[in-house]
């Protein structure tokens, strides 16, 4: 199959696109993708690839290679997200988004049929497989929700090595980019609920709180230390005479150092503290825990650098930074080693960012993606 891989992808490349435009045109939000489950779970049966089904509609299909070689008795699993988000598509693609106000702006329709694509032609070839592979349709990742539906399901219990490949519309078609150790944010945060007396309006006296925590950061960190520490919502609770009395202030913490995310949480709490000295009036603070971070083994991702350099070209191989955002990938990696890749899908240098009204995939994307994903499970079971 190595030798003639792009020929058996070629051969399978219209259904591969009609598949990606089917689930762009039928995106659903997290934890509630009941027609794109069912969807894939018709295509699962229609090539005669067992699954088990979890969470909410969460599949991981099975496919036991039987090759010729001796077999490693090792097995990979490769994960792809399945939700949309609650945005209203505003592309003049043919197959945009059929569903009001929710829209496929992250790619993972794209990552949904690297899936589908993979899990068909390893199935046709499974007699060259010297091991097991688990392909994982994942629920709930813009929520952060389903990787855990995945590891509590014991599903992937006997899984020696994971894998994910994220679009970048950022990066030319076909790039890729790969990085070592830690590659997202701690994210953590919390929320306020300032309570005042009716004389006192509380949304001035949250103005003032975000004031007074912003100037907080600014003394506790240099401008060298990466962080993010900014409230991302204000909610009016209750009013007395048509004035706010109760304000809640959500706040998001980001860090690429965990240690970070102690000190910006005694922010929040000193803050907190100081406007109600201030005003006296009641501020409290409710913390949210700092989650995981994707972080690249060395090995495997040096497996995948290889693999592209080899089938790709050096000029296809990039050597990215860590992101400040979160993704529930890593919470696989804290127990099964792994790494986490970004392809390239922008051609003619339309860079658009993902989760957006009018981000864009290209269909070009589909055959290089499924490609490379096959190719590192044969290079890990060889």
């Amino acid at each position: 199959m190595s030798d003639d891989l792009e020929t058996y992808i070629r051969d399978n490349e219209n259904l591969f696109t009609k598949i990606r435009h089917h689930l762009h045109q039928n995106p659903e939000l997290s934890c509630e993708e009941y027609e794109t489950s069912a969807y894939i779970q018709s295509l699962l049966n229609e090539w005669g690839i067992s699954y088990k089904k979890t969470g909410v509609s969460s599949v991981v299909a099975t496919i036991d290679g039987n090759g010729t070689g001796t077999s490693t008795g090792k097995t990979i699993a490769l994960r792809g997200d399945i939700d949309a988000l609650p945005i209203q598509e505003e592309t003049n693609l043919p197959w945009k988004s059929q569903k009001q106000g929710v829209m496929h702006a992250c790619g993972h329709d794209v990552h949904t049929t690297f899936m589908l694509g993979c899990a068909k032609l390893l199935n046709e070839h499974k007699n060259e497989i010297n091991g097991t592979v688990k392909i994982i349709f994942q629920e709930g990742e813009e929520i952060g929700a389903g990787a855990k539906v995945i590891m509590d399901s014991g599903l992937i219990d006997d899984v020696d090595t994971i894998i994910a490949l994220h679009i970048s519309q950022e990066l030319d078609l076909g790039v890729f980019s790969i990085g070592y150790g830690v590659m997202s944010s701690y994210g953590a945060g919390g929320k306020i609920t300032i309570r005042t007396e009716p004389d006192l309006n509380a949304l001035v006296v949250a103005g003032e709180c975000v004031s007074i925590i912003t100037a907080l950061a600014e003394e506790k960190f240099p401008k060298s230390e990466q962080i993010v520490m900014v409230p991302t919502m204000v909610t009016t609770e209750k009013t007395v005479n048509a004035k706010p009395v109760e304000v809640i202030l959500a706040y998001n913490t980001r860090t690429l150092n965990y240690s970070n995310e102690e000190i910006m949480q005694k922010v929040l709490v000193t803050g907190s503290e100081k406007i109600s000295s201030i005003f006296n009036c009641k501020a409290e603070v409710e913390l949210r825990k700092p989650g995981n971070v994707v972080n690249n083994d060395t090995h495997f991702t040096n497996l995948a650098a290889t693999i592209i350099k080899k089938y790709f070209g050096e000029a296809s191989l990039l050597y990215g930074r860590p992101v400040m955002t979160g993704e529930d990938f890593a919470l696989y990696q804290k127990k099964i080693s792994g790494t986490y890749i970004h392809i390239g899908g922008a051609v003619n240098s339309e860079y658009r960012a993902l989760h957006t009204s009018k981000t864009y995939v290209d269909d070009s994307i589909l055959p290089i993606g499924i490609e490379f994903l096959i190719r590192y499970v044969f290079e890990f079971l060889s």
